[in-house]
C-alpha cells in the first residue's frame, strides 16, 4: 500500500511535449466529476479547472482533482487571479499546475513563479512548506523528495490577454520557470475594441506576436479552440501560433455545441422562443 501512494504522479502534458508530440485537454467549468472522466476515456491529456470563470469554490475544487487523478489526466488549475496563498493552496490539493490569468508585466511573472516553486538553492521559490497536505499523501511521502519533483513538475502557464500583456510578451515569457503562455483572445478582442471576435485579424495578428515571443524564450504556447476544432481555420490557427498545448475547448462549450447539432435547424434556440414570445405579447 505505501508503495502505491507513494508513486509517482506523471503531468501528462510535460510527457508528451517530451514524447515529440502535442498536449490536449479541456476546460471544466462546471462542478462535475464526470466530465472529467469522459475527458480521460476520450483521450485527453488534461483538464483545467476553471477556479476563474467556473461554478465551484476551492471545496468543490478537491473532487474534481481526484476525478482527474483517479482517471488519469492531469489536473491544471486556472486560479481567478495572483494571489500567492490561493496558487499554494491548489497546488498542495494535488494540482500539477497553474493557470494565472491576466499577467501583464514580467515583475508579475517573477512573483507566480516564486509562488509556485518551493526555495531551492537561488531559485527565489516561496511556496509556503508544509509535509501534510494532500499532495504530499497526507505526510506519507518523504518530504525532500516531494519538493524536488513538486518544482521540476509543476507546471506555470501565465494568461496574457490585454495590449499591456501585448507590449510586455518578450519580458515575460522570457522569465525563468514559465512553462508556456496562454494565449486570451476573447478579453484581448475585447479590450481592443472588438468585443467578441476572437477571428478579426488584428485580434489574431496580437495573438501571433505574443506566441512568437514566447517560443522565441523557449515557452510553449497554449491555444483555446473556439471553433468545431476539426475545421480547417482550426487547425491552421493552431500551426500559425505554434502551439503544442492545445485546449480543444470548455465543457460548456463542447456540450452546448453537441446539444445545438442533435436540434432540427428549424428548432429555434430558448433565446429564440424568448424573443417571438416577448414580440406575441407585446412586452
Amino acid at each position: 500500500m505505501l508503495d502505491m501512494v507513494q508513486r509517482k504522479r506523471l503531468n501528462r502534458i510535460k510527457l508528451a511535449l517530451l514524447e515529440g508530440r502535442s498536449a490536449w485537454g479541456i476546460g471544466v467549468q462546471t462542478n462535475s466529476a464526470e466530465i472529467i472522466e469522459m475527458a480521460a476515456a476520450a483521450g485527453f491529456d488534461f483538464v483545467y479547472l476553471d477556479c476563474e470563470h467556473g461554478s465551484f469554490g476551492f471545496d468543490g475544487l478537491i473532487p474534481l482533482i481526484r476525478a482527474a487523478e483517479a482517471s488519469g489526466v492531469t489536473p491544471v488549475v486556472r486560479v481567478p487571479d495572483q494571489t500567492p496563498s490561493f496558487i499554494m493552496r491548489v497546488l498542495d490539493a494535488g494540482a500539477m499546475g497553474v493557470i494565472v490569468p491576466n499577467v501583464k508585466s514580467a515583475d508579475e511573472a517573477r512573483a507566480i513563479v516564486s509562488a509556485a516553486k518551493y526555495l531551492d538553492g537561488a531559485n527565489g521559490g516561496t511556496r509556503g512548506a508544509c509535509p501534510g497536505t494532500r499532495a504530499t499523501w497526507h505526510q506519507v511521502r518523504d518530504w525532500k523528495e516531494f519538493a524536488t519533483t513538486s518544482n521540476c513538475d509543476t507546471t506555470v502557464w501565465l494568461l496574457l490577454e490585454s495590449p499591456e500583456a501585448l507590449k510586455s510578451a518578450n519580458e515575460i515569457s522570457a522569465v525563468p520557470g514559465v512553462d508556456a503562455i496562454m494565449l486570451g483572445p476573447f478579453d484581448l478582442a475585447h479590450a481592443l475594441g472588438l468585443p467578441g471576435r476572437t477571428s478579426h485579424a488584428a485580434v489574431i495578428e496580437a495573438c501571433r506576436e505574443i506566441a512568437n515571443s514566447a517560443r522565441s524564450n523557449g515557452a510553449e504556447v497554449v491555444w483555446t479552440i473556439f471553433g468545431s476544432g476539426s475545421s480547417t481555420q482550426d487547425q491552421e490557427l493552431i500551426a500559425s501560433m505554434g502551439s503544442r498545448i492545445v485546449v480543444a475547448g470548455t465543457d460548456r462549450r463542447i456540450v452546448m455545441n453537441a446539444l445545438r447539432g442533435r436540434l432540427p435547424e428549424a428548432v429555434p434556440s430558448s433565446a429564440s422562443r424568448s424573443e417571438m414570445h416577448h414580440e406575441k405579447s407585446g412586452s
